[in-house]
């Protein structure tokens, strides 16, 4: 039995946590013996009620029983459960808790999947929430099915369900409306647009970006991004206005900046996104369809439940910051590949990027010091291998589109 939250830390493995949970340790202890989100029929009743579980339920249920049995995990939950109370304070706690990816002690799918539970506490307002938005039934489902698809993440990496730091930490999104899943996609209302660069239609619909405010290196990527930290050439790209017309540079279809100043008349363009206007931002959960006419479907659908049951949130347009982006893909993979499909809807824009994406995503690895150790899987991944092998990069970029 740990009498300090430092001693339950040190048993568990976690070297980093907020110093405001000694606060709530105390409270974490009294509670834990009767936290009702580990109780197997207060899991059964919300499966009942509201269909949550759909593919781990007996997974889940093992774990609450293994949990439980354990004086460190039982505590551990109720203090995240807790913490969790305060929605504001939440996400700074994640700046300075760093867990292993598998917590020490007991082991087992308790250990594992631990993380998960606190959010089953929030399970009937998210439901609520939705609900008094007149959001379809088929959304507020799938939706909330998307809390235990967190732990299938741990499947490619290590075998077996895991719920991990980054999981725990992309939930509260999930808690706090601000993510809902409509059909392939996550959808993220977001009050601040992180593309770097303006956009503008014209009275004939055409579409002109250009960076705005980011250092441009002489190659045409953002400065900083991996391969392309020197400074020289150089140089500061910001889209300037007269009476009579807009001007900045230019962007290739590969997402490059040209180089060369443009400018285009003010009466016949007007500005449509800019960085930290409203917009959706796109999350593309793993192992489902790319096909073009399931995304097409599914931002349509998107489209009009978002107009219709959001109607306080005027997002200027969707926006997706991936890997699935990179222009370079179109030479790794087939014709007509989903993938390109997918990311030829975007128009794609400078991007500060690091090349480690590809990694975590197509290998489910992180770090990668040797790329000749990597085993891949598939064509692409045999690809990439070569790719980087001739000491090449792939990007995560940033990119656009309007419906």
């Amino acid at each position: 039995m740990c009498n300090t939250l430092e001693e339950l830390m040190i048993q568990l493995g976690i070297a980093k946590y907020p110093e405001r949970w000694e606060g709530l340790f105390d409270r974490a202890v009294s509670e834990a013996s009767n936290l009702d989100i580990l109780k197997e029929n207060y899991l059964t009743q919300l499966n009942k009620e509201y269909s949550v579980f759909s593919s781990y339920f007996d997974t889940i249920i093992r774990a609450a029983e293994e949990i439980r049995r354990s004086y460190n995990l039982s505590v551990f939950v109720t203090l995240l459960t807790l913490a969790m109370e305060d929605r504001k304070l939440i996400y700074k706690d994640m700046e300075s808790f760093e867990p292993p990816l598998q917590l020490h002690g007991e082991g087992g799918v308790g250990a594992d999947i631990a993380m998960l539970f606190p959010y089953f506490r929030f399970v009937e307002d998210m439901i609520s929430y939705l609900k008094h938005r007149n959001v379809p039934e088929s959304v507020v489902s799938a939706t909330v099915h998307e809390l235990e698809y967190f732990i299938s993440e741990g499947i490619p990496v290590l075998g077996r369900p895991l719920m991990t730091k980054t999981y725990f930490s992309w939930g509260q999104l999930f808690v706090d409306h601000r993510i809902i899943r409509i059909e392939r996609f996550n959808l993220e209302f977001s009050d601040h647009c992180r593309i770097k660069a303006a956009v503008f239609r014209s009275c004939d619909g055409d579409i002109i970006a250009m960076p705005d405010k980011i250092m441009i290196h002489r190659s045409g990527h953002a400065l900083g991004s991996s391969g392309f930290e020197d400074d020289e050439g150089s140089y500061y790209a910001e889209v300037t206005q007269t009476d009579d017309y807009f001007e900045g540079y230019g962007i290739t279809e590969d997402g490059k900046c040209t180089g060369e100043r443009i400018r285009f008349p003010k009466d016949k363009y007007r500005k449509v996104l800019s960085y930290g206007d409203p917009v959706i931002n796109i999350h593309i959960p793993s192992f489902d369809d790319l096909s073009p006419d399931y995304c097409t479907h599914s931002f349509e659908i998107a489209d009009r439940i978002l107009k219709d049951c959001f109607t306080d949130f005027q997002y200027r347009g969707y926006v997706c910051h991936s890997w699935l982006l990179e222009p370079q893909l179109k030479d790794l993979l087939k014709p007509g590949s989903n993938i390109v499909s997918f990311r030829n809807r975007f128009t794609i824009v400078p991007t500060k990027s690091d090349d480690k994406a590809v990694f975590a995503n197509a290998f489910n690895r992180l770090p990668v010091d040797n790329y000749s150790k990597l085993e891949p899987k598939t064509s692409l991944e045999r690809n990439i291998k070569e790719h980087y092998l001739a000491g090449k990069h792939l990007y995560e970029y940033n990119g656009f589109f309007f419906i």
